[in-house]
């Protein structure tokens, strides 16, 4: 049977002022910045955790708003949090570390201390033990070097599955046959990693908001990857400082192929490898000290002041000095045409682009959800489309293109809402009307053909 809920239907739903207090709260507490876009799963969250509490919704969040409910915001940031990934998600990446970076490392380090890889934000294990899998086909060439691997994450459940190892064969798809074959061992309809990668890893729960613990310091490499997507820009600013404290002169920083240190932090400088960029710990420069000031020569009283000529910069010289403005709409067709031609990590890097100069832009929104979809990545493209039609919500595409996603997830129900707001939003447009290349009435036809679908399937379940 379902749990019963002990609140009354109208208390079952947030508020604005709720929900704005909710998402500074999860702010505070983890870092992460919830837009309106994540008011479904923040009200899902609530309902699951207030019906399992026996607690009517002004009762939970008066347990949230005390010491004591720390440990229940924990379990709410994990409902809401979406833990999704998956092995050697950025493939660029563990190609570089194969090939050329644990060899750097290594020639850097002196003998008899091992690397050490930090994976900050392993959600369920999958990038960590993607790393360790690296690691031993590296030292099989350069035996005498040790490696270690730590693995964090705020969740516990998250930690829990990763610490377990097991995974089910749709999240090995990435994996080539011959590294399942050595590192994974068969349990019925799942994996389970070896001991040989399990021997590399250790995990801890760690909240990147806190200070860090001392094991933290003389990591050689940072992966933190698509962690930060969310964070505020002050938030990221200052997990980026403690990142560099962590890390020596030219110590290795890895972030998501979105993300960037641009405007955020300059302690890093960037370089490109084999498609993909690598941040690396800039030496600290101490700021050179001004000239002293001379004193001019105080005038008699009586002596009339001479007035001095301002210093006036040649105009040249002051257009130089400003600094050049990003071109959003050059960024935004590049990450067009990338995803055009199917490089599409490449376009998913050029939007993030665009949103670090215009956190508004719903094109950039859009078209990553687009691309999302193309990767079969529902969850993230359900968010980024939200985004989109937050900014712009007379748009029938962005509501097409939701539909689609959560009809893949079986998320029938609002399927079929976005189906029907798509044919509601299409009303003005002529049938023959081009929308991003698309017909209008093709659209139409779409939309009504799939809400059929979704409607017989529905009668087959008998809903």
């Amino acid at each position: 049977m379902k749990p019963q809920h002990t609140t009354t239907q109208s208390s079952d739903i947030l508020t604005t002022a709720q929900f704005e207090w909710l998402r500074n709260t999860i702010s505070a507490y983890g870092g992460i910045v919830l837009d309106v876009g994540h008011r479904r799963a923040v009200e899902a969250g609530i309902a699951q955790r207030s019906a399992a509490l026996q607690l009517t919704l002004i009762a939970y969040m008066q347990l949230l708003r005390h010491p004591e409910g720390r440990s229940e915001l924990q379990l709410l940031v994990e409902l809401v949090l979406n833990h999704e990934t998956s092995f050697f998600r950025n493939r660029p990446h563990m190609r570089m570390l194969d090939e050329l970076l644990l060899s750097e490392l290594h020639a850097a380090k002196p003998h008899g201390t091992p690397i050490r890889i930090w994976s900050a934000g392993c959600a369920t294990g999958e990038e960590p033990y993607s790393i360790a899998m690296v690691a031993r086909e590296w030292m099989r060439r350069v035996p005498g070097r040790a490696i270690e691997i730590i693995g964090t994450d705020l969740s516990t459940d998250a930690l829990r599955k990763a610490r377990e190892g097991v995974y089910r064969v749709r999240t090995l798809q990435n994996l080539p046959p011959e590294m399942l074959a050595q590192y994974f061992e068969p349990q019925a309809e799942s994996y389970a990693v070896n001991e040989s990668l399990r021997a590399l890893i250790q995990f801890y729960q760690l909240n990147l908001l806190e200070p860090f613990p001392a094991w933290t310091q003389r990591m050689d490499a940072i992966f933190c990857q698509n962690v930060t997507i969310y964070f505020s820009p002050t938030v990221r600013r200052a997990l980026m400082e403690q990142f560099h404290s962590c890390l020596p002169v030219n110590g290795l920083l890895f972030l998501g192929f979105s993300e960037t240190l641009w405007n955020v932090f300059d302690g890093f400088h960037s370089r490109e490898l084999g498609g993909s960029f690598v941040y690396y710990k800039r030496a600290y420069t101490a700021p050179v000290a001004p000239p002293p000031i001379k004193q001019r020569k105080r005038a008699p009283i009586n002596q009339k002041l001479q007035p001095v000529a301002p210093q006036v910069m040649p105009r040249q010289s002051l257009r130089a000095a400003q600094p050049k403005p990003v071109d959003v709409a050059t960024l935004l067709e590049n990450a067009r045409a990338f995803a055009d031609r199917g490089d599409l990590e490449l376009a998913i890097a050029e939007a993030g682009r665009v949103l670090n100069a215009d956190s508004l832009n719903d094109q950039a929104y859009l078209l990553l959800g687009v691309i999302y979809i193309r990767q079969g990545r529902w969850q993230l493209a359900i968010q980024q489309l939200d985004r989109a039609r937050y900014l712009r919500p007379e748009a029938p595409l962005i509501s097409f293109h939701l539909a689609n996603a959560y009809a893949e997830l079986g998320m029938v129900e609002h399927a079929q809402r976005e189906y029907r707001g798509t044919l509601w939003k299409l009303r003005d447009h002529a049938p023959d009307t081009l929308l991003d290349g698309v017909a209008v009435a093709w659209v139409g036809e779409t939309c009504r053909r799939q809400l059929e679908r979704l409607n017989v399937a529905l009668a087959r379940k008998g809903v």
